[in-house]
This record gives structure tokens, C-alpha cells and sequence, in this order.
């Protein structure tokens, strides 16, 4: 809000520069969508309906980590290969490997090199909202050496992309946004295709947010539609081209972070909503509403968990257990700080907390493991 104040009284002053015109009128200026979502207002929330929205049993527990280790941040990925935790920052990648107890064993490696590149094995990140200009998409795979380098293209330098990067199916599919980022291109490489340009896997005329893989079988995407409005894409990746299933609009304004999977059900967060779908027949059936979360923090997160779901909305962690794609029971606790990142490895989950642990430690983020059976 203090920036809107701030460039309404430039505006004032300085007419010419806020797009006057010669009766000294100011004319709206066409927003980009993340100004558009900057530009919302939630000041008229209703902050006492942030919570569970079903009639469901409620049992809160208390979380204490069974390890920590201080990361450089922020961290904006984690992943594992079933074997290794990767945990992917602005500065580069760390890998820890944990014991049969929760504990680090050691980090592994810390590669510094790869700011806004990819690492296709696990699905990293590039810097998130970072808005710089990508030169190149740079593949690795990971082996007992290290990082081996396995594919690179460069699109055209006109072109931006600070999306996220999927592997399905045998093929790498990562987003390039315009540089107005009012359309977008989702772009695949095949390595059995033999050949070193991507695939133009499907033109989305609007703006993408986030794509990612569910269940190995779909891709969803999220992003504009074509009405005003923020909208849920289904698709179908075959042979490294998409094919649109099903498209639902869920907000007239505002956007969303995160993806789960579970039991053929699809679950996303928009800006300040929980909601849930059947995808069983290949469609966003059945739209249901499951949690209400505080709106405009960057601190809400969606995994798949043994059971359900794990939600991490500022510093409350829920998981949601589902029979029948029905939710039966929930489970809470409270972090120290809120998260950045939530992700299960085995017996385990792992968060990010993105406030630093001393104030002389800006930039560095705690990686605490909890036992997932304490949130039973």
C-alpha cells in the first residue's frame, strides 16, 4: 500500500510521466498480471474465516525437530531422489543425505554455479518471481562425480522465463513467458526425439504462473484465462505436446503457488483458498473448498503425504488425512517461524523456515526434519 501512495503522489506532480494527457487526466496504464496481483487489496478480509472449512476432528500436537542445518536462501525447492534430499536456492543446490534417524548424515555437495539454470533430475526451481532474463536452459544429471552436463538451449533473448521446470514421461518441460508476460510457451525436450531444439508444446495465450506433473499422467497449469480472471488448465502431455482436457476459472483476481496429489484428487491454492478436485475421468471435477488461508503471504504450501495432504500456511502446518477422496481428520502444529518450503522424505518432513535465525544472518534459511509420525 505505501507504494501505491508513494506513486500516486509522483503522479500528481508529475503528470506527463504517470501517462497525462493534455486536460492532465492520467490514463490507466495497462498492468502486467503480477502487478495486477500486486495490486490487490485485502483489507476488507475477513480474517476470522482463515481456517479449516470442513466438519472434521481437529487434534493439535507440538513439533520439536529431530535435526537442523543452517542452508544459504532462499531456498524456493526440495526434492529427493528417494535415496538424497536436494534442497535448491537462488545460489545454487545443496544435497544432504539423511540417517535411519531423521539426522543429517552430511551435506554432500553444494554446487554454486547453477543461479537460474535447471536441474532437470529433480525439478529445480530457478529464482522465484526473480524476473531476469534466462540465456540458457541448462539439463544436468547427477552422478557419483557430480553434475554432468546433459542439454543446453538458449531461446531468444526477447524471451524471459522464471517458471518452474518439469520432468514427465521421458521428457523436460519448462515455460517461457513473453517479455510483456501477457502469452506464454510451454516447451518440451525429448531425448529419444534426437533432436536439440524443444518441441512447442502448447502456446497458452495468457500469462502462466506454474505448471507441474500430477501423478505422472497430467500436467497442470495455472495462470490467466481468457475472461479476466485466474484459471486451473488440465493437460494431457503426450510425445512432448500437450493437449488441453479441461480448464476452470477460480478467482476473478489473484493467483496461486502450489500443487498435491493424492487418491485421484488434485489439490491447488489459490491466493487465499484451499480448493480440491476429482480428476479421475481426466477433468477438474467436483470442486471443492477444504481450507481458508491468509491471503497476500508468501507462506502457504501444499504436499502429498502417506494418507492426505501437508498445508503450511504462515506458521501453521495441517495435515489432512482423506478416505473415500473425502477428508476425515486433520492434524496441527505451530513453527517458530513461517515456512518457505515443505517437503516429505521418508518418515520425515522437512521445512524451510524463511526468517533467519539471527538477525546478522540474513540470507540463510534452517532446514529442520520433523518425524511425520508426530503429525499422526
Amino acid at each position: 500500500m505505501l507504494n501505491r501512495i508513494v506513486i500516486t503522489s509522483l503522479c500528481f506532480f508529475f503528470l506527463s510521466a504517470c501517462g497525462a494527457d493534455s486536460d492532465g487526466n492520467v490514463e490507466e496504464q495497462d498492468k502486467t498480471p503480477i502487478e495486477e496481483m500486486l495490486d490487490l487489496e485485502f483489507d476488507d478480509h475477513d480474517y476470522s474465516a482463515v481456517g479449516i472449512k470442513v466438519d472434521i476432528p481437529v487434534k493439535t500436537v507440538s513439533l520439536i525437530p529431530v535435526d537442523a542445518h543452517f542452508i544459504s536462501g532462499p531456498s524456493r525447492v526440495m526434492a529427493d531422489n528417494g535415496e538424497r534430499v536436494f534442497s535448491g536456492a537462488e545460489t545454487g543446490l545443496t544435497i544432504f543425505s539423511l540417517n535411519t534417524n531423521g539426522l543429517f548424515d552430511s551435506v554432500i555437495t553444494e554446487h554454486s554455479g547453477l543461479p537460474g539454470n535447471y536441474l532437470a533430475n529433480i525439478k529445480m526451481m530457478p529464482p522465484y518471481y526473480g524476473g531476469q532474463s534466462v540465456t540458457n536452459i541448462q539439463v544436468y544429471t547427477l552422478t557419483e562425480q557430480g553434475f554432468e552436463h546433459y542439454y543446453e538451449y538458449s531461446p531468444s533473448p526477447r524471451q524471459m522465463s522464471y517458471s518452474n521446470f518439469e520432468v514427465m514421461q521421458s521428457c523436460f518441460y519448462w515455460v517461457i513467458r513473453s517479455e510483456s508476460g501477457r502469452d506464454s510457451t510451454i516447451e518440451s525436450w525429448c531425448p529419444n526425439q534426437n533432436t536439440s531444439h524443444p518441441n512447442l508444446a502448447y502456446h497458452y495465450p495468457q500469462w502462466v504462473q506454474k505448471i507441474q506433473v500430477i501423478n505422472d499422467q497430467y500436467l497442470a497449469v495455472s495462470g490467466d484465462g481468457p475472461e479476466k480472471g485466474f484459471y486451473l488448465n488440465l493437460f494431457r502431455p503426450e510425445d512432448g505436446l500437450l493437449t488441453l482436457l479441461d480448464q476452470k476459472k477460480l478467482k476473478e483476481v489473484g493467483g496461486g503457488l502450489d500443487f498435491a496429489y493424492h487418491d485421484d484428487l488434485l489439490f491447488f491454492h489459490t491466493s487465499d483458498e484451499v480448493v480440491y478436485f476429482d480428476i479421475r475421468q481426466g477433468k477438474l471435477d467436483n470442486m471443492r473448498l477444504l481450507h481458508n488461508t491468509y491471503p497476500d503471504i508468501d507462506g502457504y504450501h501444499l504436499t502429498e503425504a502417506p494418507g492426505g495432504v501437508i498445508l503450511v500456511n504462515n506458521r501453521q502446518v495441517y495435515r489432512y488425512f482423506f478416505e473415500d477422496q473425502k477428508p476425515v481428520r486433520v492434524v496441527t502444529a505451530e513453527l517458530q517461524n513461517s515456512a518457505d518450503t515443505v517437503h516429505v522424505f521418508k518418515d520425515w518432513v522437512l521445512i524451510n523456515l524463511d526468517d533467519p535465525p539471527m538477525p546478522d544472518q540474513a540470507g540463510v534459511q534452517e532446514l529442520q526434519v520433523f518425524l511425520l509420525s508426530d503429525l499422526e
